[in-house]
């Protein structure tokens, strides 16, 4: 009948969208590496807290640079390869939303919106000998400049703008932890996402300015065909401002305060409504 035949198709129409709206989550999930990804990146204001001590570097000059807020002072990195280590007073745990975000010195090239940018991979450790590097991902094909698209950058830190702008205006690379729950270290327990207490950054070896490093160079993609430019060449160095976190573990003494603040409203209470 006519109403059956209508029933029919409506499911059938139900089915279809269902599963063309799967596929297009699976698409746009930033695991799955297909981007596009965000053209901007977060401003100082989100983070609550900053790096508070250097545990270790390679050649970063000064490495006490990258400590405290953004303040365009930057721990500049060796030519090619540098790496700096950095611990927290509170450690950073897996929250609502984004937990840290990293800033370089990327900026803005003529205005076209294109960053050139000087990546690097970033590595969280809950005890400083465990560590797990974020996945990852870099979709540019060649351009022929070491000028990026910072959407088709995914967790590598650096792909936005962060120079020659006001302070409050720079932008750093944000980091969610839920990305690295189901990596081998977090399985296994050496690294727990909910207790982070070191982040490392690792300078990514491009190609040079003039191509003239391409057998050194970075290549994401199985066919090679993604690969990374750096803004100098021979590879040049990443320079970090700072890292900053929007979600950390309470220190035990404002826990404490907290608790005590609680049950002293507590115990206000009850004897008001005792004395009525």
């Amino acid at each position: 009948d006519t109403g059956g035949e209508l029933m029919r198709v409506k499911t059938l129409l139900v089915l279809v969208l269902t599963v063309f709206l799967a596929v297009g989550n699976a698409i746009a999930a930033p695991g799955d590496f297909d981007g596009p990804y965000s053209l901007h990146g977060v401003t100082l204001d989100v983070a609550n807290w900053w790096a508070t001590s250097v545990v270790g570097s390679s050649q970063q000059n000064p490495p006490e640079n990258i400590l405290g807020p953004v303040d365009g002072k930057w721990a500049i990195g060796s030519p090619s390869d540098g790496w700096i280590t950095v611990g927290f007073d509170q450690a950073i745990t897996n929250g609502s939303g984004d937990d840290f975000a990293v800033w370089e010195n990327g900026f803005n090239v003529g205005a076209t919106g294109r960053i050139y940018a000087e990546l690097g991979y970033v590595d969280v450790s809950t005890d400083g000998d465990n560590w797990v590097e974020f996945p990852s991902a870099y979709l540019e094909v060649e351009s022929g400049s070491p000028n990026i698209d910072p959407t088709y950058v995914y967790n590598l830190a650096g792909n936005y703008e962060a120079h020659y702008i006001p302070v409050e205006e720079r932008e750093g690379t944000p980091f969610d932890l839920e990305d690295i729950l189901s990596t081998s270290e977090v399985l296994a327990g050496l690294v727990d996402p909910n207790e982070i207490n070191y982040i490392r950054l690792r300078d990514i070896i491009g190609g040079g300015e003039g191509g003239d490093n391409w057998d050194q160079a970075t290549y994401f993609g199985d066919n090679r065909d993604h690969w990374i430019h750096d803004g100098i060449s021979y590879g040049g160095g990443a320079d970090w401002d700072a890292i900053g976190v929007m979600n950390a573990v309470p220190i035990p003494g404002a826990a404490w305060l907290l608790g005590s603040g609680l049950l002293g409203l507590i115990g206000i209470r009850r004897r008001k409504v005792s004395n009525h």
